[in-house]
């Protein structure tokens, strides 16, 4: 009885990490494309691709900083809580980005790339 509890963590310690990195690998091969919608039309295409992976970036560093926020939630109101939270900051961000037309909403898709980050 006790394994499977400990191999259910551990399955669903992989498979969240393997949905990550897809997540990694889906950005990565659609940076070209994300590029051209985001970013000016008059740019030069490697700038163009630099401005995407420095969005990609600033969601990346922003990790540690939602590792505290939630650490504190977590301490103080429960794990529980604090999960909730995540998952709501996951969705949200990812629903706008999701429905964001084009480069006049590039700070938007920004701001919501941050709030994603923070919530991983």
């Amino acid at each position: 009885m006790k394994q499977t509890k400990s191999s259910n963590k551990v399955l669903g310690a992989f498979l969240g990490t393997i949905i990550e990195y897809y997540d990694y690998s889906l950005y990565g091969f659609s940076a070209a494309i994300i590029a051209d919608k985001f970013f000016s039309a008059g740019t030069d295409p490697l700038t163009k691709l630099v401005n995407v992976f420095a969005v990609y970036a600033v969601a990346y560093l922003s990790k540690p900083i939602g590792a505290y926020i939630f650490g504190r939630i977590g301490d103080i109101y429960g794990r529980k809580k604090a999960l909730s939270f995540t998952i709501i900051g996951i969705v949200i961000p990812t629903l706008i980005i999701g429905l964001l037309p084009d480069y006049s909403s590039i700070g938007v898709w920004s701001t919501c790339n941050k709030a994603y980050g923070c919530s991983q």
